[in-house]
């Protein structure tokens, strides 16, 4: 490639980057738009109805709930907010700035059959609103009375279900919203809080004998017994819920209360209340573990390093089980090596989009609190990334096969580009039709599918051709021992290096078991999730640990005259992901799941998660167990002069060679 292709290869890829990086950032809206004045209207928005034990987000008009006269407007969304399965519409709840609003009728709502059944039915599965005012969401409000305790993430249900009676259920059919606001002075004021307290209330009116049951707007501008416009609707003046069956009349009021922030509620740290549940995160019980984990990583370092130290001193006199293995240990693994350099690859892209997605979520331009940035950002750092996969598999490639064909170069840099993506966007299509068939807001648009595939293949597909393009151009480094051309007979050994390598995926999985307890929820009960800094810091730490015990263990083997530590070594780090697997498998009863689809969609996406932990600790510990098998048989080649083999330079004394043939003879003669 001349410097000329290059250099348009380079500008090329440079403003496919700058493309997908515009796409993939979320601004938040401008400060003016959501500067309010008093008396202004403000519209609240609906977004998907939720439920933790389906996982199906479904239309917020997908219940019997009043319409606005011309129909739902549909927000312009994101890439990341479609992923999300979140759906912004307008509603018909008519707020006014800073204007108190008591018991105000929306509209009523006769149940057919089979409204009075899909109602029904979403109750009993728990689905619950997630309404927005003012780009704030919908906080609930658990009680009645001050100080009334509230939860700010996963929205407020749609009704319950008679305890006494599970058949029965009731439906949600007034809310008391309040409002905090900052007050900017002239009237201008902006809001910091926003919540709701769902009621069940059979509505009456004065008059005992009315009953509006026509389309008139007549039933409107009646009072009601029920509900009185001097004062908010309270649980203890309920006589009677509204029950959900057919035929049954609904009639939907709310109540608006506004109040200026206090406690410190300011514009600026408006979404601290909602992404630390009103401070109740316990970062203490964060610390306290990262704590136990240093002190673990620092044992772990120390095993090490005396492991170095003692066998770096190049003592010639001293007679250890892995230099026997000198010939061996650089012998090619058996099986799939051109699968090693692609899942190494893929791994060091995922670990390297992880820690940036991480940094941009520390520095709050990826957040929670805009909604689909976090999907968006991981999307535009994998993509980044994807040179990384190319460069890393190529090298990798490069060192183990010397001379490699083109045909193997091609195939190395072909599955390093479709590999991981393939899988993961075919169970990503999987799930999709499925949802799809279930008239899901998760349903992604096929135009959206197309810009995904076109990520795919515009920015990623080129970045890791590039990547391997310079993997390929780089010299690699020498071995520090010649292979052999017979291969050493491994002796039996009393522990089987699977259970060995399972077993060790525990260590940085325990770094990590708390930080996949807040996570959990995060990620399937639709709570919020801020300790990005913590994250960052305990995923290093398991990195370490993972790291260090596979060095330990790749030691361990090479004494044990075991030379395929190749596999072994990713595999004590990809162990981590069976074990995050394992704990998904033993979470997932909290889900209470109802649906076969909540079984695909749980289990399909925490395979998927436990692949990727699987690739990244995986790598990880590869890498740092080819750094320590190349520095503890560096000292051999030192002691050879200029060969790289120990029995062409005869640089061993006479007693270690005649042990080690003596060995290798008795062991053929065996076989």
């Amino acid at each position: 490639m001349g410097q000329g292709t290059s250099r348009a290869v380079s500008v090329s890829l440079g403003w496919i980057l700058l493309s997908l990086l515009g796409a993939g950032v979320t601004l938040s809206k401008p400060m003016d738009d959501l500067t309010y004045k008093k008396g202004q209207e403000i519209m609240l928005k609906v977004n998907s109805l939720t439920s933790t034990q389906t996982q199906v987000p479904l239309d917020y008009y997908h219940l019997p709930v009043c319409l606005e006269a011309s129909g739902p407007r549909m927000r312009q969304q994101t890439l990341g907010e479609f992923l999300a399965g979140t759906k912004l519409q307008s509603s018909p709840y008519k707020i006014s700035g800073m204007v108190d609003t008591t018991c105000e009728k929306l509209c009523q709502i006769q149940l057919n059959k089979g409204q009075a059944s899909n109602l029904q039915r979403r109750i009993h599965q728990g689905y619950r609103n997630n309404w927005e005012l003012g780009d704030m969401p919908s906080a609930v409000i658990m009680s009645d009375g001050e100080g009334s305790p509230r939860r700010f993430g996963g929205g407020f249900p749609i009704g319950f279900v008679d305890p006494l009676d599970e058949e029965t259920a009731y439906v949600f059919n007034h809310v008391n919203m309040e409002v905090l606001y900052e007050d900017l002075g002239n009237n201008y004021y902006r809001i910091v809080q926003f919540a709701v307290e769902p009621l069940s209330v059979k509505h009456s009116y004065t008059d005992p004998g009315y009953e509006w049951n026509d389309g008139s707007t007549e039933g409107l501008r009646k009072p009601l017994a029920t509900c009185f416009r001097s004062q908010p609707l309270r649980p203890s003046s309920i006589l009677q819920h509204q029950v959900v069956k057919p035929n049954e009349a609904i009639l939907y009021t709310y109540s608006v209360e506004w109040e200026t922030a206090h406690d410190g509620t300011h514009w600026s740290n408006r979404w601290e209340t909602y992404l630390t549940e009103n401070h109740t995160f316990r970062y203490k019980a964060l610390w306290q573990s990262i704590a136990k984990s240093l002190v673990g990583l620092l044992s772990l370092s120390v095993v090490v390093l005396r492991i170095l130290m003692t066998n770096l001193r190049r003592k010639k006199e001293e007679d250890k089980p892995w230099k026997l293995l000198h010939g061996d240990v650089f012998r090619l693994p058996v099986q799939n090596s051109t699968l090693l350099c692609v899942f190494l690859g893929s791994g060091v892209q995922l670990a390297v989009s992880l820690f940036l997605l991480l940094v941009l979520a520390i520095f709050k331009v990826a957040s929670q609190a805009k909604t689909g940035s976090i999907i968006e950002g991981g999307l535009v750092m994998y993509s980044i990334a994807s040179v990384l996969a190319g460069y890393v598999s190529a090298r990798m490639h490069k060192t183990l096969f010397k001379p490699a064909t083109a045909s193997r170069r091609n195939q190395c840099t072909r599955l390093a580009a479709i590999l991981v993506p393939v899988v993961v966007f075919g169970a990503f299509m999987f799930l999709q039709a499925w949802l799809c068939s279930s008239r899901s807001t998760a349903c992604v648009p096929p135009l959206e599918v197309l810009i995904l595939v076109g990520i795919w293949s515009c920015v990623q597909v080129p970045l890791v051709y590039l990547g391997a393009y310079m993997g390929f151009r780089k010299n690699c480094g020498k071995f520090p021992t010649r292979t052999l051309t017979t291969p050493r007979v491994i002796p039996q050994s009393n522990f089987s290096p699977q259970l060995m390598a399972g077993a060790a995926g525990l260590a940085p999985f325990a770094a990590l078991y708390l930080q996949v307890h807040f996570l959990m929820p995060s990620l399937w009960l639709y709570q919020y999730y801020t300790a990005f800094g913590v994250a960052l810091i305990t995923m290093s730490i398991a990195l370490g640990t993972s790291a260090l015990v596979a060095i330990a263990l790749v030691y361990r083997q090479l004494n044990a005259e075991n030379y395929q530590w190749w596999w072994f070594s990713f595999m004590v780090g990809g162990s981590c992901g069976v074990w995050m697997f394992l704990v998904a498998i033993l979470w997932f009863p909290r889900l209470e799941a109802q649906m076969a689809l909540t079984f695909a969609l749980y289990f399909g996406y925490m395979v998927l998660i436990s692949f990727g932990v699987f690739l990244v600790f995986g790598s990880l510990s590869f890498l740092a167990s080819l750094w320590f098998v190349m520095k503890l048989y560096s000292t051999i080649e030192d002691d050879t002069s200029d060969s790289t083999s120990a029995f062409d330079s005869g640089s061993y004394d006479t007693q270690m060679l005649n042990g080690i043939v003596e060995k290798v003879n008795f062991k053929t003669a065996v076989v």
